[in-house]
Protein backbone atom coordinates (compact mmCIF):
# COMPACT_ATOMS: atom_id res chain seq x y z
CA UNK A 1 0.00 0.00 0.00
CA UNK A 2 1.61 3.47 -0.71
CA UNK A 3 1.43 5.90 2.23
CA UNK A 4 0.03 9.16 1.83
CA UNK A 5 0.25 12.27 3.78
CA UNK A 6 -3.07 11.77 6.13
CA UNK A 7 -1.38 8.27 6.94
CA UNK A 8 1.61 10.38 8.31
CA UNK A 9 -0.53 12.84 10.08
CA UNK A 10 -2.49 10.48 11.62
CA UNK A 11 0.10 8.34 13.01
CA UNK A 12 2.35 11.92 14.27
CA UNK A 13 -0.61 12.91 15.75
CA UNK A 14 -1.63 9.70 17.65
CA UNK A 15 2.29 9.49 18.57
CA UNK A 16 2.34 13.24 19.88
CA UNK A 17 -1.20 12.74 21.98
CA UNK A 18 0.76 9.54 23.55
CA UNK A 19 3.98 11.87 24.78
CA UNK A 20 5.73 10.40 21.69
CA UNK A 21 8.24 12.22 19.35
CA UNK A 22 7.10 11.91 15.77
CA UNK A 23 9.67 11.12 13.79
CA UNK A 24 10.47 9.00 10.60
CA UNK A 25 11.11 5.60 12.02
CA UNK A 26 8.47 5.90 14.79
CA UNK A 27 5.88 7.26 11.93
CA UNK A 28 7.01 3.61 9.66
CA UNK A 29 7.04 1.67 13.17
CA UNK A 30 3.44 2.81 13.68
CA UNK A 31 2.02 2.28 10.11
CA UNK A 32 3.94 -0.76 9.50
CA UNK A 33 4.79 -0.31 5.88
CA UNK A 34 6.83 2.54 3.74
CA UNK A 35 10.16 3.92 3.29
CA UNK A 36 12.09 6.15 4.61
CA UNK A 37 12.62 8.63 1.40
CA UNK A 38 8.67 8.26 1.53
CA UNK A 39 7.61 9.02 4.75
CA UNK A 40 10.58 11.54 5.73
CA UNK A 41 9.30 14.47 3.62
CA UNK A 42 5.49 13.64 4.68
CA UNK A 43 7.13 13.79 8.22
CA UNK A 44 8.31 17.31 7.85
CA UNK A 45 5.13 18.41 6.30
CA UNK A 46 3.42 17.67 9.29
CA UNK A 47 5.77 19.37 11.50
CA UNK A 48 6.17 22.50 9.45
CA UNK A 49 2.27 22.50 9.42
CA UNK A 50 1.89 22.06 12.70
CA UNK A 51 4.54 25.09 13.83
CA UNK A 52 2.77 27.03 11.81
CA UNK A 53 -1.02 25.65 13.58
CA UNK A 54 0.79 26.32 16.90
CA UNK A 55 2.19 30.32 15.89
CA UNK A 56 -1.45 30.86 14.51
CA UNK A 57 -3.61 29.73 16.90
CA UNK A 58 -4.74 31.15 20.47
CA UNK A 59 -4.51 29.60 23.38
CA UNK A 60 -7.71 27.61 24.18
CA UNK A 61 -9.02 25.88 26.38
CA UNK A 62 -7.72 22.10 26.14
CA UNK A 63 -11.11 20.72 26.22
CA UNK A 64 -11.79 22.53 22.71
CA UNK A 65 -8.33 22.24 21.53
CA UNK A 66 -9.16 18.54 22.35
CA UNK A 67 -11.92 17.83 20.51
CA UNK A 68 -10.67 20.40 17.48
CA UNK A 69 -7.98 17.72 17.53
CA UNK A 70 -10.12 14.76 17.33
CA UNK A 71 -12.09 16.58 14.52
CA UNK A 72 -9.07 17.10 12.76
CA UNK A 73 -7.67 13.64 13.34
CA UNK A 74 -11.64 12.21 12.33
CA UNK A 75 -11.12 14.56 9.09
CA UNK A 76 -7.79 13.34 8.18
CA UNK A 77 -9.23 9.26 8.76
CA UNK A 78 -12.17 9.97 6.45
CA UNK A 79 -9.28 11.86 3.98
CA UNK A 80 -6.81 8.80 4.36
CA UNK A 81 -9.37 6.28 4.03
CA UNK A 82 -10.71 7.82 1.27
CA UNK A 83 -7.08 7.97 -0.16
CA UNK A 84 -6.34 4.25 0.45
CA UNK A 85 -9.48 3.45 -1.31
CA UNK A 86 -8.71 5.76 -4.64
CA UNK A 87 -5.29 4.30 -3.95
CA UNK A 88 -7.01 0.77 -4.23
CA UNK A 89 -9.32 1.46 -7.57
CA UNK A 90 -6.18 3.01 -8.79
CA UNK A 91 -3.78 -0.33 -8.12
CA UNK A 92 -6.76 -2.31 -9.54
CA UNK A 93 -7.10 -0.08 -12.73
CA UNK A 94 -3.38 -0.87 -12.98
CA UNK A 95 -3.35 -4.75 -12.54
CA UNK A 96 -6.46 -5.05 -15.07
CA UNK A 97 -4.62 -3.17 -17.25
CA UNK A 98 -1.42 -4.71 -16.53
CA UNK A 99 -3.40 -8.02 -17.38
CA UNK A 100 -5.20 -6.68 -20.49
CA UNK A 101 -1.52 -5.34 -21.83
CA UNK A 102 -0.29 -9.33 -21.30
CA UNK A 103 -3.52 -10.31 -23.58
CA UNK A 104 -2.92 -7.97 -25.98
CA UNK A 105 0.82 -9.14 -26.16
CA UNK A 106 -0.03 -12.11 -26.58
CA UNK A 107 -2.91 -11.37 -29.15
CA UNK A 108 -0.01 -9.70 -30.77
CA UNK A 109 2.39 -12.35 -30.76
CA UNK A 110 -0.91 -14.69 -32.32
CA UNK A 111 -1.20 -11.99 -35.02
CA UNK A 112 2.44 -12.35 -36.32
CA UNK A 113 2.71 -15.63 -36.12
CA UNK A 114 -0.67 -16.02 -38.32
CA UNK A 115 0.86 -13.01 -40.27
CA UNK A 116 4.63 -15.04 -40.57
CA UNK A 117 2.39 -17.78 -41.68
CA UNK A 118 0.57 -15.86 -44.45
CA UNK A 119 3.60 -14.60 -45.79
CA UNK A 120 4.82 -17.46 -46.06
CA UNK A 121 1.94 -19.04 -47.78
CA UNK A 122 1.83 -16.18 -50.37
CA UNK A 123 5.60 -16.22 -50.84
CA UNK A 124 4.44 -20.15 -52.01
CA UNK A 125 2.15 -19.22 -54.06
CA UNK A 126 4.18 -16.70 -55.76
CA UNK A 127 6.11 -19.47 -56.58
CA UNK A 128 3.67 -21.53 -57.96
CA UNK A 129 2.33 -18.69 -59.79
CA UNK A 130 5.81 -18.46 -61.34
CA UNK A 131 5.52 -22.12 -61.80
CA UNK A 132 2.54 -21.70 -63.49
CA UNK A 133 3.87 -18.98 -65.93
CA UNK A 134 6.45 -21.21 -67.18
CA UNK A 135 4.35 -24.09 -67.53
CA UNK A 136 2.22 -21.57 -69.63
CA UNK A 137 4.99 -20.54 -71.75
CA UNK A 138 6.76 -24.06 -72.53
CA UNK A 139 2.99 -24.90 -73.47
CA UNK A 140 2.67 -21.79 -75.73
CA UNK A 141 5.79 -22.92 -77.36
CA UNK A 142 5.11 -26.48 -77.89
CA UNK A 143 1.67 -25.03 -79.26
CA UNK A 144 3.25 -22.57 -81.26
CA UNK A 145 5.80 -25.91 -82.69
CA UNK A 146 2.68 -28.02 -83.29
CA UNK A 147 1.11 -25.16 -85.34
CA UNK A 148 3.79 -24.79 -87.01
CA UNK A 149 4.63 -28.46 -88.02
CA UNK A 150 0.94 -28.66 -89.20
CA UNK A 151 1.64 -25.83 -91.35
CA UNK A 152 4.18 -27.31 -92.95
CA UNK A 153 2.56 -30.67 -93.39
CA UNK A 154 -0.63 -29.23 -94.84
CA UNK A 155 1.41 -27.37 -97.58
CA UNK A 156 3.38 -30.64 -98.64
CA UNK A 157 -0.14 -32.50 -98.84
CA UNK A 158 -1.60 -29.65 -100.78
CA UNK A 159 1.56 -29.69 -103.27
CA UNK A 160 1.40 -33.98 -103.36
CA UNK A 161 -2.27 -33.23 -104.20
CA UNK A 162 -1.61 -30.43 -106.56
CA UNK A 163 0.62 -32.88 -108.04
CA UNK A 164 -1.37 -35.25 -108.53
CA UNK A 165 -3.98 -33.73 -110.16
CA UNK A 166 -1.58 -32.79 -113.18
CA UNK A 167 -1.03 -36.04 -113.37
CA UNK A 168 -4.82 -36.77 -114.05
CA UNK A 169 -4.83 -34.03 -116.63
CA UNK A 170 -2.31 -35.76 -118.58
CA UNK A 171 -3.81 -39.10 -117.98
CA UNK A 172 -7.55 -38.04 -119.12
CA UNK A 173 -5.51 -36.34 -122.17
CA UNK A 174 -4.44 -39.37 -122.89
CA UNK A 175 -7.66 -40.92 -122.94
CA UNK A 176 -9.01 -38.21 -125.23
CA UNK A 177 -6.66 -39.34 -128.07
CA UNK A 178 -8.01 -42.96 -128.09
CA UNK A 179 -10.79 -41.96 -130.53
CA UNK A 180 -8.07 -40.46 -133.01
CA UNK A 181 -6.59 -43.64 -132.59
CA UNK A 182 -9.30 -46.05 -133.74
CA UNK A 183 -9.93 -43.21 -136.35
CA UNK A 184 -6.71 -44.27 -137.96
CA UNK A 185 -6.93 -48.02 -137.39
CA UNK A 186 -10.45 -48.17 -139.44
CA UNK A 187 -8.67 -45.93 -142.36
CA UNK A 188 -6.28 -48.66 -142.82
CA UNK A 189 -8.92 -51.36 -142.39
CA UNK A 190 -10.27 -49.48 -145.35
CA UNK A 191 -7.09 -49.09 -147.20
CA UNK A 192 -6.04 -52.92 -146.73
CA UNK A 193 -9.46 -54.17 -148.23
CA UNK A 194 -9.01 -52.19 -150.92
CA UNK A 195 -5.43 -53.49 -152.14
CA UNK A 196 -6.95 -56.81 -151.79
CA UNK A 197 -9.43 -55.96 -153.96
CA UNK A 198 -7.28 -54.87 -156.79
CA UNK A 199 -4.87 -57.89 -156.10
CA UNK A 200 -8.16 -60.06 -156.65
CA UNK A 201 -8.89 -57.79 -159.88
CA UNK A 202 -5.22 -58.16 -161.33
CA UNK A 203 -5.38 -62.39 -160.76
CA UNK A 204 -8.29 -62.08 -162.85
CA UNK A 205 -7.21 -60.23 -165.85
CA UNK A 206 -3.77 -62.51 -165.77
CA UNK A 207 -5.49 -65.35 -167.06
CA UNK A 208 -7.59 -63.60 -169.61
CA UNK A 209 -4.37 -61.08 -171.51
CA UNK A 210 -0.96 -62.53 -171.57
CA UNK A 211 -0.20 -59.63 -173.59
CA UNK A 212 -1.07 -57.53 -170.98
CA UNK A 213 1.00 -60.33 -167.96
CA UNK A 214 3.56 -58.30 -167.79
CA UNK A 215 2.18 -54.94 -166.92
CA UNK A 216 -0.36 -56.80 -164.71
CA UNK A 217 2.59 -58.51 -163.23
CA UNK A 218 4.35 -55.45 -162.54
CA UNK A 219 0.87 -54.26 -161.17
CA UNK A 220 0.58 -57.02 -159.39
CA UNK A 221 3.88 -56.76 -157.33
CA UNK A 222 2.93 -53.23 -156.84
CA UNK A 223 -0.16 -54.12 -155.23
CA UNK A 224 1.46 -56.69 -153.38
CA UNK A 225 4.14 -54.46 -152.06
CA UNK A 226 1.32 -52.35 -151.37
CA UNK A 227 -0.45 -55.16 -149.49
CA UNK A 228 2.81 -55.98 -147.53
CA UNK A 229 2.87 -52.19 -146.43
CA UNK A 230 -1.02 -51.74 -145.56
CA UNK A 231 -0.34 -54.87 -143.71
CA UNK A 232 2.92 -53.58 -141.80
CA UNK A 233 0.97 -50.42 -141.49
CA UNK A 234 -2.34 -52.90 -140.17
CA UNK A 235 -0.46 -54.09 -137.63
CA UNK A 236 1.37 -50.83 -136.54
CA UNK A 237 -1.58 -49.47 -135.91
CA UNK A 238 -3.26 -52.57 -134.53
CA UNK A 239 0.22 -52.26 -132.24
CA UNK A 240 -0.85 -48.73 -131.26
CA UNK A 241 -4.56 -50.14 -130.58
CA UNK A 242 -3.57 -52.99 -128.02
CA UNK A 243 -0.98 -49.95 -126.38
CA UNK A 244 -3.30 -47.09 -126.46
CA UNK A 245 -6.10 -49.97 -124.75
CA UNK A 246 -3.56 -51.17 -122.50
CA UNK A 247 -2.81 -47.06 -122.09
CA UNK A 248 -6.44 -46.61 -121.13
CA UNK A 249 -6.89 -49.76 -118.39
CA UNK A 250 -3.65 -48.79 -116.95
CA UNK A 251 -4.73 -45.16 -116.86
CA UNK A 252 -7.91 -46.09 -115.78
CA UNK A 253 -6.54 -47.25 -112.78
CA UNK A 254 -4.62 -44.96 -112.23
CA UNK A 255 -7.43 -42.90 -112.56
CA UNK A 256 -9.28 -44.72 -109.88
CA UNK A 257 -6.08 -44.80 -107.55
CA UNK A 258 -5.09 -41.48 -108.32
CA UNK A 259 -8.89 -40.38 -107.24
CA UNK A 260 -9.22 -42.05 -104.54
CA UNK A 261 -5.46 -40.60 -103.31
CA UNK A 262 -6.76 -37.41 -103.96
CA UNK A 263 -9.80 -38.16 -101.91
CA UNK A 264 -7.58 -39.34 -99.15
CA UNK A 265 -5.00 -36.10 -99.73
CA UNK A 266 -8.13 -33.74 -99.53
CA UNK A 267 -9.29 -35.58 -96.19
CA UNK A 268 -5.71 -35.41 -94.58
CA UNK A 269 -5.28 -31.95 -95.50
CA UNK A 270 -8.84 -30.75 -93.90
CA UNK A 271 -8.16 -32.83 -90.69
CA UNK A 272 -4.70 -30.77 -90.54
CA UNK A 273 -6.58 -27.45 -91.10
CA UNK A 274 -9.02 -28.38 -88.57
CA UNK A 275 -6.33 -29.66 -85.98
CA UNK A 276 -4.53 -26.17 -86.54
CA UNK A 277 -7.40 -24.48 -85.72
CA UNK A 278 -8.11 -26.06 -82.26
CA UNK A 279 -4.37 -25.85 -81.94
CA UNK A 280 -4.71 -21.54 -82.42
CA UNK A 281 -7.79 -21.59 -80.78
CA UNK A 282 -6.47 -23.37 -77.72
CA UNK A 283 -3.28 -20.96 -77.75
CA UNK A 284 -5.18 -18.02 -77.85
CA UNK A 285 -7.27 -18.64 -74.96
CA UNK A 286 -4.28 -19.44 -73.00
Amino acid sequence: MTVTYPDVASAAQEIAKNNGTPTVRSVRAYLGTGSDSTIAPLVKQWKEARAAHAASVVELNPAINDLILAQMEQGAKLAASEANQRCDELQSAFEELATRAVQIEALLEARNGELSALQTQLLQQQGQLKERAREIADLNQATSLAVAKAEAGAARERQVSESLRQHLVLDKLKLESLPRIEASLQEARLLLSTANEEVARAKQSEAVADARAAAQSVRANEAASREIKMEAQLVRLQEERQSALNGERLSQKEVLKLTSLVSSLEARCKSFEATLKRATAKNSGR
